[in-house]
């Protein structure tokens, strides 16, 4: 294992090679990345992330860092103290690399980072940065967060592993949480041994490293979106479901389109309402502060009454419940992360329908980069488990899949 110092120069170098066009981070200061390294020592090193770069999504504190949250609503705020989940990292050896892009507010509007595998291509939101930082090969870890789509999206457009926990099994305290009965924290890296590392240091109550079952049960979940999967991301998802079958898996077919057709709705329901509380003071007294698909959120938000919403957040509940006796025996579920690869431009991050229902109803999922479509640019494919099994879902993902490196 290199040490700090060693990491902190591979670092730089990697960000002096590729950020002028991939343009992941909101905020680097080298010299105290130097500091941070110097303070752990040469070694042996302690603690599972020992001397590990990793960025931080700029919707997370972190001390002394500019945590402006992709918008001029938060210009010049600069934290004095650590988000949890960062403190964490800290005390388990990570050097903290520096923030990285998200769109406005974690929400829709895009900022500036490109796909690392075509600069034309949209990175994916929100965690836009955190996504592209690790398949340029910046750092082989990053946090985002996720209320819709946003980690796994960008791990499936630019290649790379993306997990979201179950909700609630990682503290949002620091953490910029629009809708926080929905939102999580999202981790993105190189690998799924990498992501695992991440996990447990920032999870509550993290259980010892589950084994993969012996012969999984897997279900093919094609979703009733299965029409705007393109053709790549229909045989990545086949061909997974295809191969664990080779390989001793009991499969099954899943249909549980009237339960996830039924989420949708509440979830934006849910969703909306929240970012209307957070940010309507701003949309009526400084609306210049934010863009105007923000704004139109912000109204569309203020329009969900309360009874409206508590009805939503009682369907995603029973939605919940059903969903999860549906999935009684199950290991894990396969399924498209999204509809194909990353879309030309940037002004767009892409359609999150099929990330949403596992969102929506506080599942684990993670995206896996096992399939290419057009250019040869990548397609993940989504894997959920129960809540609660983010263990045994990790594990999967290590051991059935065999996803070990990525770049």
């Amino acid at each position: 294992m290199s040490g700090p110092l060693e990491s902190v120069r591979a670092f730089r170098a990697a960000v002096e090679a590729d950020e002028s066009r991939v343009r992941a981070w909101s905020h680097l200061d080298p010299d105290d990345l130097v500091r941070q390294a110097e303070l752990l020592g040469t070694g042996p090193g302690s603690g599972p992330l020992w001397g590990v770069p990793v960025g931080v999504k700029d919707t997370v504190d972190v001390a002394g860092m500019p945590a402006e949250r992709g918008s001029r609503a938060f210009a010049g705020r600069v934290p004095e103290r650590d988000a949890e989940v960062v403190r964490r990292l800290r005390a388990a050896g990570a050097l903290i690399a520096g923030k990285t892009v998200t769109t406005e507010l974690a929400v829709t509007y895009p900022g500036p980072t490109t796909n690392p595998h075509d600069a034309g291509r949209t990175p994916g939101g929100s965690s836009s940065g955190s996504a592209a930082a690790v398949a340029a090969g910046m750092v082989r870890a990053a946090l985002g967060t996720q209320t819709i789509a946003s980690t796994l999206r960008p791990a499936s457009f630019c290649g790379v592993v993306g997990f979201k926990p179950t909700h609630g099994r990682a503290p949002l305290d620091g953490i910029l949480a629009m809708s926080p009965p929905v939102d999580s924290i999202g981790i993105l890296g190189a690998d799924v041994a990498t992501v695992r590392a991440v996990f447990e240091v920032v999870a509550d109550d993290v259980r010892p490293a589950a084994p993969a079952p012996g012969r999984p049960v897997v279900g093919l979940l094609r979703t009733p979106w299965w029409d705007r999967a393109e053709t790549p991301t229909r045989d990545a998802v086949e061909q997974t479901v295809e191969s664990l079958g080779a390989r001793g898996a009991e499969l099954r077919t899943l249909d549980l389109d009237a339960e996830l057709l039924a989420a949708i709705p509440a979830h934006w329901d849910v969703v909306r309402a929240g970012i209307a509380r957070r940010m309507g003071e701003v949309a009526r007294h400084q609306p210049e502060l934010l863009s105007e698909e923000l704004l139109r959120i912000v109204e569309a938000g203020a329009a969900v009454g309360a009874e409206q919403e508590r009805a939503a957040y009682a369907i995603l509940a029973e939605t919940a419940a059903t969903v999860a006796s549906r999935l009684d025996g199950l290991d894990v579920v396969v399924g498209p992360c999204a509809p194909g690869v990353a879309p030309r431009g940037l002004a767009w991050t892409g359609d999150p329908v099929f990330c949403q229902p596992w969102s929506a109803l506080g599942f684990p999922a993670i995206s896996l980069p096992l399939g290419a479509g057009e250019e040869g640019l990548p397609v993940g494919v989504q894997v959920a488990a129960l809540p609660g099994r983010d263990e045994e879902l990790l594990a999967f993902a290590a051991s059935c899949l065999m996803v070990e490196e990525v770049r």
